[in-house]
């Protein structure tokens, strides 16, 4: 790994040009992981807030805005990461990529609160949270310290995204339970392999690596597969636990 060995050359001098980048590389985990810390908080409070505030879970089985909000939220989820995943210039560039990060961390939130408070469970919601916490944890840890090539799983991602779409219209042709249970595992065994994959883009030093001020793509992308597994496990919960 870069930063290893610090002395290069016959006379052993100081490698200045190696000591910079394995530095430059550790501050921007460090940004990464904070940027996505506060992510995950925010998402947290909102969800927490919506399912235990009478008044804001009231707003979401009552009030037909509900319905118009989630529209809005959608339509600047998808601007804003449109926006941060095809403009690079724009991902990088401070305070633009921060706001639009924002923009993008709360519409997700509120997506995510709006599917949690109607949840029967509120148990269901802790434990899917539990699970999905646990199982970024060890992918994170494992794509840490594994020395596989980040490359490998080129194939693998190909096919996982491949086997959702073609599922994906199952879901709106049947109610059948284990088809959506199937689906979900589905989704979350993908994203498990996406969440590895771009984890390794981010703490891996090679010419396929995310670069040092792509802070806000690498916590997006980390971000929204967290979201994803946490969501498909929900729905694999909710499915067993139906009466």
């Amino acid at each position: 790994m870069v930063g290893e060995d610090l002395e290069s050359g016959p006379a052993g001098h100081f490698n200045y040009a190696q000591e910079f980048t394995y530095n430059a590389r550790i501050g921007f985990i460090r940004k990464v992981y904070s940027i996505l810390s506060i992510q995950l908080l925010v998402t947290f409070l909102i969800t927490f807030a919506c399912m235990t505030v009478d008044s804001l879970r009231d707003f979401f089985y009552n009030s037909e805005w509900s319905i118009t909000l989630m529209w809005v939220a959608f339509a600047a989820l998808m601007i804003s990461m449109c926006i941060l995943g095809c403009c690079i210039e724009t991902a990088r560039q401070v305070p633009i990529n921060y706001i639009l990060l924002t923009i993008f961390t709360l519409a997700e939130s509120y997506m995510v609160a709006s599917v949690c408070v109607l949840v029967d469970a509120p148990e269901l919601v802790l434990a899917a949270a539990f699970l999905a916490g646990g199982m970024t944890v060890a992918l994170t840890i494992y794509a840490f310290t594994t020395e596989s090539d980040p490359t490998w799983g080129a194939g693998t991602l190909v096919i996982c995204f491949a086997g959702m779409i073609l599922s994906l219209p199952l879901m709106f042709f049947t109610t059948l339970t284990f088809i959506h249970v199937v689906y979900s595992f589905l989704v979350v065994t993908a994203y498990g392999v996406f969440l590895f994959h771009d984890t390794q883009l981010i703490v891996k030093e090679n010419r396929y690596s995310l670069g040092v001020d792509d802070y806000i793509i690498a916590a997006l992308i980390i971000y929204v597969d967290i979201i994803v597994i946490f969501l498909r496990i929900l729905e694999i919960l909710a499915q067993l636990t139906k009466k």
